[in-house]
């Protein structure tokens, strides 16, 4: 089972995404093709501002991602702004759901989701973390269909939970877990999250 790790105060994160297609060119100078798999998906690596090493949120941090190194973490990924409303509820409307739409309900109508907002759904107990194509807006009965890339890596069941405004990515940690201790401080602390999935 993952570990929450603490958003605590950080510096700065580099995201970044993870595409597994490809250009596919050909030796005998034929067109070019563009090949697009299913899988991508995202990794974000965060570097942690200066933190007291006598606060419980410094030593909550450490702890937390040492023991994400076998266990796996999930990390609340940094929303870039935008003025959305109250999300409500949001469940997947209805399962076999693929590709680049996902629909879901149980959203405030009037809600609006912003061209770039990152969302994410729990399937099966892992989240899977998206971003949103086009602007929407929810319906007077709550339903809201969204663009997304990547596309859906796994078929969500309906009434999964979908979260809008505070979204996390799961994953495991593929940089090393280190800090510099100076007395009274850690520094330097930083980790990197590929989802797996």
């Amino acid at each position: 089972m993952s570990v929450q790790v603490s958003q605590s105060s950080f510096l700065q994160a580099t995201i970044y995404p993870l595409n597994f297609g490809g250009i596919l060119r050909p030796t005998m100078g034929g067109p070019d093709q563009l090949l697009n798999r299913l899988g991508n998906r995202f990794g974000v690596t965060v570097e942690v501002g200066e933190l007291s090493s006598s606060s419980l949120e410094g030593r909550r941090l450490r702890q937390q991602l040492l023991q994400g190194q076998t266990q796996g973490v999930i990390f609340t990924f940094p929303q870039d702004g935008g003025d959305t409303g109250t999300q409500g509820v949001p469940r997947v409307n209805g399962g076999a759901q693929s590709g680049n739409t996902l629909v879901i309900d149980g959203v405030t109508p009037g809600y609006n989701a912003y061209e770039g907002q990152a969302i994410s759904v729990s399937t099966a107990a892992i989240w899977y973390l998206y971003t949103v194509n086009a602007a929407a807006t929810a319906n007077g009965s709550g339903q809201l269909t969204l663009s997304i890339t990547p596309m859906l890596r796994r078929s969500p069941n309906d009434n999964d939970i979908v979260e809008l405004e505070t979204p996390l990515i799961e994953g495991f940690l593929t940089s090393d877990v280190s800090w510099v201790y100076t007395p009274g401080n850690w520094q330097g602390m930083s980790f990197t999250i590929e989802e797996t999935r």
